[in-house]
């Protein structure tokens, strides 16, 4: 008598279950893409966060080298040994720093002291301005001044070396002052009191990246200022260099201006903000990273609800399988795969909405989109494993179903 054989193991290849579980998601395309749509948010919200935040850092460090790198400024040292009544730095140092390679622009800028004289718009005493407008200071500045500490107007224009030279009594106000002030317009002559001398209003400072000071200054000609507070010296030198030539400039600004003492003159570059430009980027990477994760299991968990609902759907579909020669391992892998296809499809599908919002928003802000390749080719990735974690207990609870049980439910 023949004995019989061992008994009848099914046998699946990866290839049909990756059949038989893109069948079962593609079977219900509509309830595929709703499930697939949490990983869909969540991957796109990740790669655009991140995208996003590295584009805002590159955007943060190139202000920051742009300062760091073209900004010197030239003062006399507090602890100078000279007679107080005596210049140390010339009224034409700007001609002295010009010649040297490298300078862009430079200007001069002191910061004068009107004594009891009041700041105010009106030339009558005002009962609202009494004693004239707090925290307004006078500036002097040289026509090229402007372009050193890189200002720029709201309305109006900037005095010219013309009204330098004619010594006229115009005004450039900060855009602060001039809320203080209550002056909004300057094509109608408006005129600003220091004391009792009037200035006519030509411009409005709409920001200055190098001294944000003079947002609350009333900015009058160097010369003007000279012949009415008889001042003795610029307060500084402010110099615009060409980018990487600030430290080259700093070393031989003092040496042009006072080829016998350089040392009574204190030159000085803005630190190298590295570590606050770290503390931004690590601060803008752990926010994005953080907003992408809770958005991403959402959609993990929805994942896992869909696949637990598809397999309590397909209980008798299950019990067939069995019966016929399906092993637990072919069914839990089935559903396995199911699961981690509509997460890759969600992940592939959520790079390329991420990778489009960091453009779109890029663009229209004027920024240069940057992003590491790593994040657009994780997305998928992370969104394939999210969606078999997500379908692993679900494909469990299958794999575990008895077929006869199966059967009699379904």
């Amino acid at each position: 008598m023949k004995s019989p054989g061992p008994p009848f193991k099914s046998k699946m290849r990866l290839r049909d279950l990756l059949s038989e579980a893109a069948i079962g998601a593609l079977s219900r395309p509509g309830r595929a893409l709703l499930t697939s749509l949490g990983t869909m948010l969540g991957i796109g919200a990740l790669v655009a966060t991140v995208g996003l935040a590295s584009t805002a850092r590159a955007e943060v460090e190139r202000s920051f080298n742009l300062l760091s790198v073209t900004a010197v400024t030239v003062e006399r040292r507090s602890d100078s040994i000279i007679d107080e009544q005596s210049a140390l730095l010339p009224w034409n140092a700007d001609d002295q720093l010009r010649r040297l390679y490298g300078v862009v622009d430079v200007g001069s800028l002191t910061v004068v002291s009107v004594g009891e004289a009041s700041i105010r718009s009106l030339q009558v005493a005002d009962p609202v301005q009494v004693g004239g407008v707090l925290g307004v200071e006078v500036v002097a500045l040289s026509p090229d001044a402007f372009n050193a500490i890189a200002a720029t107007l709201s309305t109006g224009r900037f005095f010219d070396a013309g009204h330098d030279a004619r010594h006229d009594r115009v005004a450039v106000l900060g855009r602060g002052a001039a809320d203080r002030l209550g002056i909004t317009r300057v094509d109608q002559r408006q005129a600003v009191f220091v004391g009792e001398r009037s200035f006519t209003i030509i411009g409005v400072l709409g920001n200055v990246d190098r001294d944000a000071s003079l947002l609350n200054a009333v900015i009058v000609p160097e010369s003007t200022a000279r012949e009415i507070w008889e001042l003795l010296e610029p307060g500084r030198i402010e110099i615009l260099t060409l980018p990487g030539a600030a430290a080259t400039i700093a070393e031989q600004a003092a040496l042009a201006l006072m080829p016998n003492d350089p040392g009574q003159l204190r030159v000085s570059i803005p630190p190298e903000p590295r570590i606050l430009r770290e503390k931004v980027a690590a601060d803008l990477a752990s926010l994005s990273v953080a907003l992408g994760v809770m958005v991403l299991l959402t959609g993990a968990l929805g994942i896992a609800h869909t696949t637990l609902a598809s397999v309590l759907e397909r209980t008798h579909e299950i019990g067939i399988r069995r019966a016929v020669g399906a092993r637990r391992k072919h069914i839990a892998l089935q559903f396995v795969l199911e699961s981690g296809l509509i997460g890759l499809f969600g992940g592939v599908t959520g790079a390329a909405l991420g990778l489009a919002t960091t453009v779109v928003v890029s663009a229209q802000r004027g920024w240069t989109p940057a992003m590491d390749l790593w994040v657009v080719t994780a997305g998928p990735i992370v969104g394939g494993i999210v969606g078999l974690a997500s379908g692993s207990l679900p494909s469990l609870r299958a794999a575990r179903m008895q077929p006869v049980d199966a059967l009699r439910v379904g």
